[in-house]
């Protein structure tokens, strides 16, 4: 069947619904589930998600198996004139997720593969044009039904940062739950899932969201608790908990904020980040004071952050207070803090997810993990610390993991690229 015939017929199935609700023949339901959300959403959810701009990431190398959800991310958004754009207009990532989706197709493997429109490129200003009206918000509505349906994906993620800021409007709040509404009627009709990320600053769920009626139009929603890192000084880019009471940049106190504003835990699901943050700062002495000042932050994938760690022997430490680790290093007038996710850390978020009920836990981003297993810890490993807590019944060992090692023949005399890794070269002798 062609995709203008699925979207037909995705139309027509969901103004099916439309009347069914409203002849009282359906109702929506609005109690929590306990084991399994709509869609066929299943629980506990593990979400991965993978950059679209990381043209070196190894897509054949994620297993089946470990993710629920795939979301590919910052590759579509909306445009000025509120329709869909690409903002990778030369990224092969959506080829090569397809190409992935297949082969766990191919396999047996149910992952929801989702693309997300939106993220951190995209102006906020443009969604809020393109949700300001019942026709504009249709035209979307359409265009994301038919982008999925033609590249067969199983999901649909709303990455909008934020409703009702940075140049949004005040309207923002109550247009996208309109929006979401309808959007989820459709999604229903064509068996397409569909999820919401938000933000975790205490000022957004009272600007940006209606949060009761969210669990009303949405599948699941996604919780921004990967970075909490505060750019202007050194801070935990993921703490499990705060110092205390008024400490409001750590996971627990976002859960319990979106808890407390009504969404249901259930179709909630916490992130953790693959990635870390490097403060380098001056030491200043005077005669009676010592002070420093921040001077530049880098962010690090977890391989280059672990590399760095070993590479200048910085001292790692654990914060028994936020259940996460940290690294420091002091050389001269130079002071370096690091702040970073281990697989330790990444456990305890996945206990956390488990003892309060939610729906599970977000890697942002797999293509930031140690995809290689380089670090030697594994392939994957933050990936696997989620999987050995949510999914303790998969044998998800080292050795299951390992690959049979290719024996490279040299076809000529000089350097060969790696073609797994293809920032690493071997050094070659022809026929050896």
């Amino acid at each position: 069947m062609s995709a203008p015939w699925r979207t037909a017929l995705c139309t027509a199935s969901c103004l099916v619904t439309v009347l069914l609700l409203a002849c009282g023949v359906v109702r929506v339901v609005h109690s929590f589930p306990c084991e399994s959300q709509s869609n066929g959403v299943q629980l506990p959810m593990i979400v991965c998600f993978i950059t679209a701009s990381n043209e070196h990431y190894d897509y054949d190398s994620l297993r089946t198996g470990l993710c629920s959800h795939i979301v590919l991310i910052d590759l579509i958004g909306v445009g000025k004139d509120g329709s869909l754009e690409l903002l990778q207009t030369s990224s092969r990532s959506l080829n090569r997720f397809c190409k992935l989706k297949q082969h766990f197709s191919d396999v047996g493997d149910e992952a929801k593969f989702i693309i997300s429109i939106g993220g951190v490129a995209q102006k906020s200003s443009h969604f809020s044009k393109a949700l300001k009206t019942s026709e504009s918000r249709f035209a979307l509505s359409d265009e994301l039904i038919s982008f999925t349906i033609k590249h067969k994906l199983g999901g649909l993620d709303i990455a909008w940062f934020y409703p009702a800021q940075f140049g949004g409007a005040e309207s923002d709040r109550t247009n996208l739950i309109v929006f979401l509404r309808d959007l989820y009627l459709r999604t229903n009709a064509c068996g397409i899932t569909l999820s919401l990320t938000v933000g975790v600053d205490p000022k957004d769920i009272e600007i940006s969201y209606d949060v009761p009626r969210i669990n009303e139009v949405v599948d699941f929603v996604n919780l921004l608790t990967g970075d909490y890192h505060n750019p202007t000084s050194p801070t935990h880019i993921s703490p499990l908990y705060g110092q205390g009471p008024r400490d409001r940049l750590n996971i627990n106190y976002s859960v319990m904020s979106y808890i407390e504003a009504g969404l249901n835990p259930r179709k909630m699901v916490i992130m953790g980040s693959c990635y870390a943050y490097l403060y380098i700062s001056k030491i200043c002495k005077n005669d009676t004071v010592t002070t420093t000042k921040l001077r530049t932050v880098m962010r690090l994938s977890y391989l280059p952050a672990t590399e760095l760690i070993t590479r200048e022997s910085f001292r790692t430490s654990w914060d028994d207070m936020r259940h996460v680790p940290y690294g420091m290093l002091t050389k001269g007038i130079t002071k370096k803090w690091l702040t970073y996710n281990d697989v330790e850390s990444m456990r305890r978020k996945a206990d956390y997810a488990q003892h309060h009920q939610l729906g599970g836990m977000g890697l942002f981003s797999v293509d930031e993990d140690d995809y290689g297993g380089r670090a030697g810890f594994g392939r994957y490993p933050m990936l696997r610390a989620l999987v050995s807590i949510l999914y303790p019944e998969l044998d998800c060992s080292e050795e299951e993991l390992e690959e049979e090692i290719e024996t490279i023949v040299c076809p000529y005399t000089g350097y060969l690229t790696d073609p797994v890794e293809p920032e690493c070269y071997y050094a070659c002798e022809e026929g050896m």
